[in-house]
């Protein structure tokens, strides 16, 4: 992903005009197994983009469909490990859904329980493929280093394989707008494996409950994460090419 904006100028207002060039499109968990946006917008959006598809493919589809969503850019699977939206694979399910992401070479995406990460980790904490935290494991920015979600996020950090998404700021700060309150948490991550952080807005906030945020507002938020401009470069262009397999 690229994308830049004027000094001193805020993206407010600037939707659809930040410059992006590249990026990854998410199958929402709320559309399950049935592919068909991802499939569209992969093939609008041309080799620039790639897909994650719903681990409920896995269970629910057949190889020759997991081979249509390969051939159109895919290259990961996100696991829900939130059980009061339904998307949650049994234990057999998800072990056959590891085994074929393993053929595929595609990357594990967790999303985290409303609670964070450590009461789902033990499924995933040794596997031996890339791992995306999303939500930056929904940390509670007002435990700040005491937090254990943060904790176990940091640790498995460490261990190389595992990667962390700088999305849902505006969920996981206490506070609101203007979401303060999660900037240092955001640079407690960045500090930790500023090679291993990728960004992404939530758009289009398909589960909010009240008015989503400007997704402007929300990159205004990553440069306050990432001040540095070789962070920016990083966490906006190398690592999403790295970890999502862009020429």
């Amino acid at each position: 992903m690229r994308c830049r904006r004027p000094p001193g100028k805020r993206l407010s207002g600037c939707t659809g005009r930040w410059g992006i060039q590249r990026g990854v499109i998410v199958q929402t968990t709320t559309y399950g197994a049935d592919h068909s946006v991802v499939l569209d917008g992969s093939s609008a959006m041309g080799p620039s983009y790639r897909g994650c598809a719903n681990a409920l493919v896995f269970a629910e589809s057949d190889d020759r469909y997991l081979a249509k969503l390969h051939d159109a850019g895919v290259r990961g699977a996100r696991f829900s490990f939130r059980k009061e939206l339904g998307a949650v694979l049994s234990d057999p399910d998800y072990e056959r859904a590891l085994a074929r992401i393993r053929e595929l070479g595609w990357y594990v995406k967790i999303q985290p329980a409303k609670d964070g990460i450590v009461s789902s980790v033990e499924k995933y904490a040794e596997l031996g493929v890339p791992v995306l935290i999303d939500h930056m494991a929904r940390p509670n920015p007002s435990l700040g280093d005491r937090d254990p979600n943060l904790t176990k996020l940091l640790e498995l950090l460490q261990r190389g394989n595992f990667w962390v998404m700088l999305s849902l700021g505006e969920k996981n700060s206490k506070a609101g707008a203007p979401w303060d309150d999660i900037v240092q948490t955001a640079k407690t991550i960045i500090d930790a494996a500023p090679d291993r952080c990728v960004w992404a807005s939530d758009w289009p906030h398909p589960v909010s409950i009240t008015q989503p945020p400007n997704d402007a507002d929300l990159l205004e938020l990553m440069f306050k994460y990432a001040p540095d401009e070789g962070d920016l470069e990083r966490i906006l262009v190398s690592n999403p090419q790295k970890l999502f397999g862009f020429n």
